[in-house]
């Protein structure tokens, strides 16, 4: 099977492309296809149900395995070959245990705006690059997982610009979509457009209203889906402030 890399995707060796599952699969459009459907069941899995551990190795090796285990059999399994981007092998527990000790901190202390700690944290995800391949897409769905489960209670006062907000968090999940569902890639695209539409004086609720019922009945997983949630919540408190 002949596969093609887009830029910035780390190719697979022999023996890694040695590893695919499904013996159908020749092309790779077939395994595009494949592994779009494993990935949203992943996904589907991870944001299913409230979970205590989320910035933990045991939990990234699981949900690496739930993205990808019906297409690699290395899904995750700790890479122990260089690769570039990514540390020494030797060096990625260790790594992994740090990173995740300082988002707990981060959160945990507020010591930074929370798209602030999730670029980090994606940065040095990406760079440690735990597993063989996937850990764009991986690194993503962890730092919803980081987002959605901190539990995060935003206390303002009258002074506080509440459109600002709802357009930064509507700016950070157009960011975090992955793309593979329509109504999750275009829709977070749209709130972000009608956000500032609003900000300019125009009356666009009902647009956003109709964006957000799409997103929630037909993404794929939860981001679309607490996407359009964040941005309804926030425009109901601005209703009312």
């Amino acid at each position: 099977m002949n596969l093609d890399y887009p830029p910035g995707a780390t190719p697979l060796d022999p023996d890694d492309a040695a590893g695919l599952i499904p013996s159908h699969i020749t092309t790779q459009g077939q395994l595009n296809e494949w592994e779009f459907q494993n990935v949203a069941e992943g996904r589907a899995w991870a944001l299913s149900r409230k979970r205590r551990y989320l910035l933990a190795t045991d939990f990234a090796r699981e949900l690496h395995r739930r993205m990808f285990g019906k297409t690699w059999k290395w899904a995750g399994s700790i890479r122990t070959k260089e690769t570039n981007p990514g540390i020494d092998p030797a060096r990625i527990p260790e790594e992994l245990k740090k990173l995740f000790d300082d988002v707990a901190h981060q959160i945990g202390e507020k010591s930074m705006p929370l798209d602030e700690i999730a670029a980090r944290f994606h940065h040095r995800l990406t760079q440690i690059h735990p597993f063989r391949n996937g850990n764009g897409r991986h690194a993503r769905l962890m730092i919803v997982m980081a987002a959605v489960g901190s539990g995060a209670i935003v206390v303002l006062d009258e002074t506080a610009d509440i459109l600002d907000l709802i357009r930064r968090g509507a700016e950070f999940f157009a960011h975090e979509s992955c793309g593979q569902c329509v109504p999750c890639r275009i829709g977070t695209q749209r709130q972000v457009e009608l956000l500032a539409r609003l900000a300019g004086g125009q009356d666009v609720s009902a647009l956003l209203g109709d964006v957000a019922l799409a997103m929630r009945d037909a993404s794929i997983c939860g981001l679309g889906q607490t996407a359009a949630s964040m941005v309804q919540s926030g425009l109901q408190h601005l209703r009312t402030s």
